[in-house]
Parts: C-alpha cells; structure tokens; sequence
C-alpha cells in the first residue's frame, strides 16, 4: 500500500475508529448493511440462517396464509402489501434482499413491489436442497432489455 494512504489511514483510525472508516469505506462504495433491507417472504416451515439477513430485516408473512377463497388470498396480499410499502418508504434502501420462502406468490409480489416503489431490482436467495442457499442478483436493465436489443 502507498505509505501516503497508509499514513491517512493510520491517523483516520486514531483520530476517529477503524468502524468509522469501515462505515465511510462500505458506503462510499455501496455496501453499507444500514441501507440493506432483506425481507423474509414467509418465515414459519424453514429454518432462515441468520447471516442471510442483512441489515434491517422484515418478515412478509408468517406461518398459513388464507387461501380459501379469491378474495381471501386477495385480501391477504393487499394487507401485508400496505405494510411493506410503508417500510419500502420510510427510508432510501440502495439494497433489497428477497429470501424466498413460503407461497410462490408472496415472492412474486414482493419482489414487484420493490421494483415499483424503488426502481432497483432485488437480489434472490433462494435454497436449492443440498446446495443450501444461493442468491440470484439479475440486472434485468443490463442483462435483459439492454441485452436483446443487440
């Protein structure tokens, strides 16, 4: 390393802290856990490992969701829907974590709804039996649109 950095680093670190520069560092970079939110679809069945959620956390759905009817399904969603929005709101997420989990549509919407509130697409983690979990991050602007126009 350049012994001038070197030097700035030092006297950054006593002056201030080593977490202070890290902090600096992670959101210079985009990387700062405080503007993550990973949002469990349904936490309940499976057994979520704690180092998957990153940030601030937020449970979508827990446990039996009513699917008796149309319009309970439909109630459901909408609910749990106004609830997120609001946390989607409240603060400038620069990440979104989707742990995919429970009902296929609880993912579904979630997922379409941070893209409409936030214009960023999510990552996706998602388990995939003896491989554990994995997470799927699709630039849908880059790797989609922008690529099948070529």
């Amino acid at each position: 390393m350049d012994k001038k950095l070197n030097s700035a680093i030092v006297a950054f670190t006593e002056k201030f802290s080593e977490e202070k520069l890290l902090e600096l560092l992670r959101k210079s970079i985009g990387d700062d856990p405080s503007d993550t939110l990973t949002i469990i679809a349904d936490k309940g069945l499976h057994h979520i490992p704690k180092e998957l959620c990153i940030g601030e956390t937020y449970v979508f759905s827990s446990g039996q969701i009513n699917v008796e009817t149309d319009s309970t399904t439909q109630r459901f969603l909408v609910e749990r829907m106004r609830e997120l929005a609001k946390v989607l709101k409240e603060k400038n997420w620069t990440k979104v974590r989707i742990i995919v989990s429970g009902h296929a549509l609880l993912s579904m919407q979630i997922k379409l709804l941070v893209y409409r509130i936030l214009h960023i697409d999510s990552e996706d983690i998602a388990y995939f039996g003896p491989d554990g979990y994995r997470t799927i991050s699709v630039n849908f602007r880059k790797d989609v649109l922008l690529a099948s126009d070529s």
